[in-house]
């Protein structure tokens, strides 16, 4: 959990916010920061993928058949990609097949979690979050 706080999450919330969020809260969108904060994420989502499911992973983290509080508490960054456009949302998740199977393995899981909630509704809401009137 201290990985996914030190490098996943710091980066995901700001590449959401600066390419799609920023107008909702008042914000300019800021493409330099776009950038910054993407080449950062990218790198932390290929040490997930190459690192943290390295082996005959089981579908989810530390090779576990069940979820542990890191895998909920890590999937939730990765869901706030869902208010991005679908082309983004491709480009940045398709080349990663283990993290997407792994989302897919904590999607299905029948735990209720808040965060899984508030990514639903993040991902729901999505143009309304976006657009706002």
């Amino acid at each position: 959990m201290d990985w996914h706080y030190s490098n996943l999450r710091n980066e995901a919330v700001n590449y959401v916010i600066h390419t799609t969020l920023a107008p909702a809260l008042g914000r300019q969108l800021n493409p330099k920061a776009s950038t910054e904060a993407e080449k950062v994420f990218l790198s932390s989502l290929k040490a997930l993928e190459d690192f943290w499911f390295n082996g005959d992973n089981e579908g989810f983290l530390c090779d576990s058949t069940q979820p542990s509080v890191a895998d909920l508490s890590m999937v939730c960054e990765l869901m706030q990609l869902e208010v991005l456009d679908e082309r983004d949302h491709s480009r940045i998740l398709s080349p990663y097949k283990k993290i997407l199977q792994w989302i897919e393995n904590t999607r299905n899981v029948k735990v209720i979690n808040l965060w899984h909630i508030v990514g639903f509704v993040l991902y729901a809401n999505q143009e309304e979050i976006v657009s706002p009137p």
